[in-house]
């Protein structure tokens, strides 16, 4: 790979010959392989961050393979496997959920083995802490809840796609505190160690300063959490939930499990406070790898310069702090707050943070690549920061930007890149709370 510094100004180079990827098929619930070569046409990948990847394809005209003796489709929805090959690699897979017959064309419609969870309820109860085991420590971890999750799921006839999920853990914790006395509900007032609160929720990372409720008279604290049968719960939704919370990120891993390629490896990867990393040695430049012109945006909804933040406290007593910078605009204002601050220093650090960030207009949202000796598949990918420059017309652009979604069309190459400026995330609570990379 060569450095970005070494791809600025560096006339186009011409594009290699593209891959040759082959598609696999297999009975999911058997385990079964039904096809070791489908022939996919119209192929393409969309790779997405925190979400399931989705598949198109279509087989035409040639079918007597793709059959049954009964002549019926070799496949079925919710019940096929797919998997996309390139050299010896895995590049994606996933579940057979939509099918559509025009003539001679079969179009095939595949989806990531993360949108099973979809719309699939949780039947059971599931529970942590409690009255004994909660006496002690402070909640549960949510990635230790989506562990649980996939496990319950996939505990089910014919409901195992046999997805494995990474160990990974967070200092994050969700639950609730019980048997905690009432809690002040005027100005002045103090504890009621004579009555129980209601459940006191949480999700919170829990640090030095953090401290359980006081105890009711006569009761122990203790904290739980659970997902309860009655509640009609969808997996899917609670995940992506979970992941906004504490935050972490997920994608989709597949890999062969040997040197044979007789099984498919489908591992659920976790990253907190996220995924991906710095490409320092890629770069997508405008004339290079980059054919299309970048559409640059500047909104102004949202730009600030100057940030008044409002921590804990109430009326007169409230801490306060501000951020404002004299710039060539008019003066925005804007008011944030959030009471969980509680020293004038976290809350100067906060309002800068944000008057830095609310200050940021010039943006893009997507470039195209084409498959190129110096960004083919593989070398990167959703949730990873790439230096992009584009120089033409009205504006020069050189920033580094996230990858959100990535599609990519297999017969021609090209891929779709879909993005955001690196500087414009934000990872608390994990990493240090004011840091914007």
């Amino acid at each position: 790979m060569t450095e970005v510094s070494e791809h600025l100004g560096v006339p186009a180079r011409p594009r290699p010959s593209l891959p040759r990827f082959r598609y696999h098929a297999m009975n999911a619930v058997t385990r079964e392989w039904l096809h070791r070569d489908v022939p996919l046409q119209n192929v393409e990948l969309e790779y997405a961050l925190s979400g399931p990847m989705a598949i198109t394809a279509s087989i035409s005209p040639e079918t007597h393979s793709m059959q049954r003796e009964d002549g019926s489709p070799l496949f079925d929805i919710w019940g096929t496997l797919i998997f996309v090959e390139e050299g010896d690699v895995l590049r994606g897979g996933g579940i057979l959920t939509d099918c559509t017959f025009t003539g001679q064309t079969w179009d095939l419609e595949v989806m990531g083995f993360t949108g099973y969870l979809h719309k699939m309820p949780l039947v059971d109860t599931l529970t942590w802490g409690g009255s004994s085991a909660g006496t002690s420590g402070n909640g549960v971890d949510p990635l230790e809840v989506v562990r649980a999750i996939w496990a319950n799921v996939q505990s089910k006839p014919n409901g195992n796609l046999q997805v494995t999920v990474d160990s990974t853990t967070s200092p994050y914790r969700v639950g609730s505190w019980h048997n905690a006395a009432r809690l002040p509900t005027e100005p002045g007032q103090g504890v009621n160690r004579a009555e129980v609160n209601d459940p006191i929720e949480f999700a919170e990372v829990w640090n030095a300063q953090s401290q359980k409720p006081v105890a009711a008279t006569g009761k122990q604290v203790f904290w739980q959490y659970g997902i309860y049968w009655y509640d009609n719960v969808e997996a899917g939704s609670l995940i992506q939930e979970l992941s906004e919370k504490t935050p972490f990120d997920f994608v989709e891993e597949y890999r062969w499990a040997d040197a044979d390629k007789s099984e498919v490896i489908m591992h659920l990867k976790l990253g907190t406070p996220r995924i991906g990393t710095r490409k320092n040695n890629l770069a997508f430049v405008l004339g290079d790898n980059i054919y299309n012109v970048l559409t640059i945006t500047q909104a102004g909804d949202e730009f600030s310069n100057s940030v008044h933040y409002y921590g804990s406290g109430e009326g007169a007593k409230q801490i306060r702090s501000e951020s404002t910078v004299r710039d060539s605009r008019l003066r925005r204002a804007k008011v944030e707050v959030d009471t969980s601050i509680s020293t004038k220093s976290d809350l100067k650090a906060r309002a800068q943070a944000d008057r830095i960030y609310s200050g940021i207009t010039t943006d893009i949202d997507s470039f195209n690549v084409l498959q190129h000796d110096n960004a083919p598949l593989g070398s990167f990918a959703v949730g990873d920061d790439v230096f992009v420059r584009s120089e033409f017309g009205w504006q020069t652009f050189e920033k580094w930007c996230r990858i959100t979604a990535l599609r990519v069309d297999i017969d021609s190459g090209n891929m779709t890149v879909t993005c955001r400026r690196s500087d414009t995330f934000t990872y608390s609570p994990i990493e240090e709370r004011f840091h914007r990379p």
